[in-house]
């Protein structure tokens, strides 16, 4: 995610009965659009409510055996999400996730309408795994509101 040093991102909803969780660096004067991460099927999530600046990375040997301590064992590790802020490595287990940048207000949210799509979560992460590299697998893209492009 380009640049997301300089944004600050925070939980901004969570859906206990739907199991989605929208973490988002709103708009501002800085930036013109909100750069959401949406995630679905959440069994567990260790982040504080405010990050300045992420990186998504791939979870590392000792990233597992945390969320096993934490969680519970044998977790997939392709369900395990790391947000890399400073030198902080934040969990999240989840069946899916999606980065998005949109237009929306404030009191508006981008839950409605994410559906995870399970041969295109298996697709990315088959492709991090190959590459090593997230920002490889994010090419930027054209888009308007909702669109799945990196942040700004």
């Amino acid at each position: 995610m380009p640049e997301s040093g300089q944004r600050m991102f925070q939980i901004w909803e969570y859906r206990a009965g739907h199991q989605q969780l929208l973490i988002r660096s709103p708009k501002d004067e800085q930036h013109e659009r909100n750069v959401d991460i949406v995630f679905a099927g959440v069994e567990y999530v260790d982040i504080p409510a405010i990050l300045m600046g992420i990186d998504l990375a791939p979870p590392t040997t000792e990233d597992l055996r945390r969320v096993e301590r934490r969680h519970r064992p044998n977790v997939d590790p392709s369900t395990v999400c790391v947000l890399v802020s400073g030198s902080k490595r934040h969990l999240i287990v989840a069946a899916g996730w999606k980065l998005s940048q949109n237009d929306l207000g404030p009191f508006e949210s981008s839950l409605e309408s994410f559906q995870v799509d399970e041969t295109e979560r298996r697709r990315l992460l088959d492709l991090i795994r190959e590459r090593g590299d997230w920002g490889s697998v994010f090419p930027p893209q054209g888009g308007g509101s909702g669109s799945s492009a990196p942040a700004p």
